[in-house]
């Protein structure tokens, strides 16, 4: 048997020329296409951006240092309004002796309406909420100024770090859960956000400057600052109450006050002396009452004693008390501070002026010494 031989030559070549005029071969591109159009892109992140103004309020965001970050209930809410499932891929338990939790971690996949996915992996320990002991934390037990306690206490080398949660064998699971599903939905809408939960947790660092920032923030106002309120508010005549506005909280005396607090009280109030602001009005229950036609309009200092002159009071006898000072020697105090006699029922007779004077008297004095 013979085998038919096909000269095949002449036929190939003219499908080859005919090939290539017809169909050519596509060359495989080094850079990334586009999803869409720019204008379809750019329209999809304002879209996104004018959800989230919409959407969000200000109990979805938590600030930290001088940033603002998205918290759980955020990636929540941006989840259902774009359609956004979330698929456990893995859950990783580490656990001690006695069988509690001591770390997970959780591998997580985000699912967009259109099929999209993007993956996301958040951990939790016991032991990122310990501070690292005095000789690592930034973080201050007593105020250097006033030696008052700031609330807060260093971890011992040994702290098992369970009393940072409330419940540890939930917190930290549920808490390497938020992280992946957070960092999967950041991911999925193509923004990259970190979210509160990451930062608070994982970045150690991060998390210390917030707890200073907010232990800052209670700081107790030191004597100085006191004084120097006390003093710019016997010069302007405005009292705390009246710029509350400016402070962030209602403030009666200056002992109240923050450091923080404190500062924006002494800069509020030198601009009132200063002309550099107009005077605040008083606040409704520091304003007097229209008299009848026949009797005159009182003045500033025969206006009857209000809430505020009795709180200003009250913080006077409970600064006499503080020192143990006897009825003549709070008499005492009060002629000296007024630079006049004053009647034995001296505290039914004073202004709220005068109570400021005696407040800017007594804060001169240190705690042990004696006014007089």
């Amino acid at each position: 048997m013979t085998a038919e031989v096909v000269d095949t030559t002449a036929t190939e070549a003219a499908d080859l020329v005919l090939y290539q005029h017809s169909t050519p071969v596509p060359r495989q591109s080094a850079l990334i296409a586009l999803a869409g159009t720019v204008e379809e892109i750019v329209a999809g992140q304002q879209a996104y951006q004018e959800c989230c103004k919409a959407l969000l309020d200000d109990d979805d965001y938590q600030t930290i240092g001088s940033k603002q970050f998205k918290t759980r209930s955020a990636w929540n809410k941006l989840g259902v309004a774009f359609g956004v499932s979330i698929k456990i891929l893995s859950e990783k338990h580490e656990r001690d002796e006695r069988g509690r939790i001591v770390r997970t971690e959780f591998h997580v996949t985000a699912i967009a309406s259109n099929g999209r996915e993007q993956d996301g992996v958040g951990a939790c320990d016991i032991f990122e909420r310990c501070c690292g002991g005095p000789d690592y934390c930034d973080l201050k037990e007593f105020w250097e100024d006033s030696g008052k306690p700031t609330n807060h206490k260093h971890c011992k080398a040994d702290c098992p770090g369970w009393i940072h949660f409330s419940h540890p064998g939930h917190d930290v699971p549920a808490t390497a859960f938020t992280r992946a599903s957070n960092r999967a939905k950041a991911d999925l809408f193509g923004l990259g956000d970190v979210s509160a939960e990451e930062v608070g947790g994982d970045t150690k660092s991060e998390a210390r400057a917030e707890q200073g920032a907010r232990q800052e923030a209670g700081r107790p106002a030191t004597d100085k600052q006191i004084k120097f309120v006390n003093d710019l508010i016997s010069q302007t005549g405005v009292d705390l109450l009246s710029i509350t506005a400016h402070i962030g909280r209602e403030v009666v005396t200056a002992n109240d006050l923050t450091g923080p607090e404190a500062k924006k009280a002494i800069d509020t109030l030198i601009a009132i002396r200063d002309g550099k602001m107009d005077r605040p009005e008083p606040p409704p229950e520091h304003r007097t009452t229209a008299e009848p036609t026949s009797h005159p309009t009182p003045t500033p200092e025969a206006t009857p004693i209000s809430n505020v002159v009795e709180a200003k009071l009250a913080s006077i006898t409970a600064e006499f008390k503080r020192r143990d000072l006897s009825p003549e020697d709070r008499k005492k105090v009060v002629e000296r501070a007024l630079t006049r006699d004053v009647p034995a029922a001296w505290s039914k007779e004073l202004t709220e002026p005068d109570l400021d004077k005696i407040l800017a008297y007594l804060n001169t004095y240190g705690p042990d010494e004696e006014p007089f």
